[in-house]
């Protein structure tokens, strides 16, 4: 009970775990993992030096997630975060479309995505952008 009291006063007041460092802590000790296993076992000498550059990468990653955690300076980690959310955001938009239920089709004026239900017959399409109209079998 001594240590958990110690614990929640040490981090009163700290920054604490975020987006960015769930993402930190899993991705240093796979590439630590990755690298120390490339440095002690293969002696080739483009692996081992990838297997170096992965192992210090994991160990940068580690420390600078604790770094982040135990931080009071909280708006400069919330800046962090939001990049680093704008960055996943950017990366993975789009590539959950359902394809199941909805159809997509390009708007032939200006190129806007435009979502359909799936099953509909000819339907009459409005760009949400353009508010051009186009006729498409959904």
């Amino acid at each position: 009970m001594r240590f958990r009291a110690w614990l929640s006063q040490f981090m009163e007041g700290r920054y604490g775990q975020d987006n960015l460092s769930r993402f930190l802590l899993p991705f240093g000790f796979v590439t630590f993992l990755i690298g120390y296993i490339l440095v002690r076992k293969i002696d080739a000498g483009f692996f081992r030096f990838f297997g170096v550059v992965l192992y210090y990468l994991g160990t940068v990653a580690i420390f600078w997630n604790l770094f982040r955690t135990w931080s009071r300076n909280h708006a400069a980690r919330r800046r962090e975060n939001e990049r680093f959310l704008s960055l996943k955001q950017r990366l993975f938009s789009g590539t959950k479309r359902d394809y199941r239920n909805y159809r997509y089709f390009s708007c032939p004026s200006c190129k806007t995505m435009v979502r359909v239900p799936k099953g509909k017959g000819n339907i009459r399409i409005t760009c949400p952008n353009c508010r051009e109209t186009f006729l498409r079998k959904s």
